[in-house]
């Protein structure tokens, strides 16, 4: 019985300790005359555009608020902010591209290593093709049986079909020398973007 009447004598002396109100903050600005004003609540006309200085009980300054932006202020913030964003999004675009490759000299034996491949197609199928044509000289001169007309159509359009691979894999070679000539002119903006971007 004793124990609690020391509590509840502890938690009275406790409550007799703290302060009857929450402490009041003053604010003061200065008008654009050059006048301060002093307050508690709401901001003075005259203080719209000005720095808010908040005092504690002891007149000591213990923050300052900025006045709010205008809209001119808040339009140009929105730009910087969105010209960020952009440029965010840009230098994840150039890491991307730029890691994809690895190097110049990689992204270049890429190109290469497809331009190879067309080649050697081209260079198979032109081979086929000669060969074909030889064929169908030589089947021409014969006399021209049911059997050896059937062939010469048939050597025409295997000659036809591989004529279309050759002209296929031409646009093909061109289309890939744009292309990497296209990868490689991003690559070399990237990755000097991220170069100035580091320093």
């Amino acid at each position: 019985m004793l124990a609690g009447y020391r509590m509840t004598l502890f938690v009275i002396a406790g409550c007799l300790a703290l302060p009857a109100t929450a402490e009041t903050l003053i604010r003061k600005c200065q008008d654009s005359e050059g006048r301060w004003h002093y307050y508690e609540q709401g901001t003075p006309e005259g203080c719209a555009r000005s720095v808010v200085y908040v005092l504690d009980e002891d007149g000591r300054v213990i923050d300052q608020e900025a006045p709010p932006l205008t809209s001119e202020e808040l339009a140009a913030k929105a730009e910087v902010q969105a010209a960020l964003e952009v440029s965010e999004k840009q230098r994840s675009a150039d890491q991307v591209l730029v890691q994809s490759y690895g190097s110049l000299e990689l992204l270049r034996n890429i190109r290469d290593r497809k331009l190879g491949a067309l080649e050697r197609r081209m260079r198979t199928t032109e081979q086929i093709r000669a060969g074909l044509a030889e064929d169908l000289e030589e089947l021409r001169a014969r006399n021209q049986t049911d059997e050896i007309r059937a062939e010469i159509e048939y050597r025409e359009q295997l000659l036809g079909e591989h004529s279309r691979v050759i002209e296929q894999s031409e646009q093909e070679y061109e289309r890939v020398i744009k292309e990497y000539t296209e990868i490689e002119r991003q690559y070399v903006a990237a990755a000097d973007r991220l170069r100035q971007g580091g320093n």
